[in-house]
């Protein structure tokens, strides 16, 4: 039953996203696109040409081996150039790089996100937050490694305790599940033939609480997008019943 419960879950979840995504594209009026499109739009010619003039200007004989490099491989030209543009530094051998408004803008938010998480450690895993805390001083490389892998670890349960707390404890709880199967599994490795059977029962009943986890975590999907699949078809009445107006104006 459990598992006929996910699949329909599962299937429901999937049927709403695929409804939502219709809604959206059809509430982005005409008026909206050329925005919608702009804002979208990864990294052009402009902004290449753009990096190949500052190039020029400060560099030539960097710009000179790009300008080669675009003749006789245009595909790896433009990879290097919007990796550039992604990361705003140079790319070049032997260019130290220059920074780009997008690299810095980019470079600032993910250092915000960085002091976001790190408060919410400090609320949540207080002990893993002063050890991180004690690393930024002593140890920075090690600190960097550390808070990639904290990232890793917390930061869905991070982002989620902002914006849906129900779905944030759910997905604590299935990480200490997750540190709690893993431990099973270690003692089974050297554990001895009279204590296996009951290693054994209770890696059952943790992956047995697993799954109820993560049958709650589905629902939680499912009644989220269903509220945002309201949100829109609003949305969309409010749109259809401002586009009749204006046309009865009109006439």
């Amino acid at each position: 039953m459990k598992t006929a419960h996910v699949i329909l879950i599962i299937i429901a979840t999937a049927i709403v996203t695929a409804a939502a995504s219709f809604m959206i594209s059809s509430y982005i009026n005409a008026k909206d696109q050329a925005y919608y499109e702009e804002s979208t739009r990864p990294p052009g010619p402009v902004d290449m040409e753009a990096m190949m003039e500052h190039l020029e200007r400060t560099d030539t004989a960097r710009a000179e081996a790009m300008r080669r490099l675009r003749k006789e491989d245009p595909e790896k030209f433009r990879m290097i150039m919007k990796k550039q543009a992604m990361k705003g530094r140079g790319e070049l051998p032997g260019h130290t790089g220059f920074s780009s408004r997008h690299g810095r803008d980019r470079a600032m938010q993910f250092r915000e996100k960085q002091g976001e998480f790190l408060e919410w450690m400090g609320e949540n895993y207080p002990q893993e937050a002063e050890e991180l805390k004690e690393l930024k001083e002593s140890q920075p490389k090690l600190y960097n490694r550390k808070l990639a892998l904290s990232m890793k670890k917390y930061g869905r349960i991070a982002e989620a305790s902002r914006e849906n707390p129900a779905l944030a404890a759910v997905l604590k709880e299935k990480s200490q599940l997750n540190e709690r199967r893993d431990e099973m599994l270690r003692k089974l490795k050297t554990a001895d033939e009279k204590r296996k059977p009951m290693l054994t029962e209770e890696l059952k009943r943790v992956l047995g609480e697993k799954f109820d986890i993560i049958v709650r975590q589905k629902e939680l999907a499912y009644e989220k997008l269903k509220e945002r699949l309201q949100e829109m078809d609003n949305k969309l009445k409010t749109s259809e019943a401002d586009l009749k107006k204006r046309q009865d104006q009109a006439y």
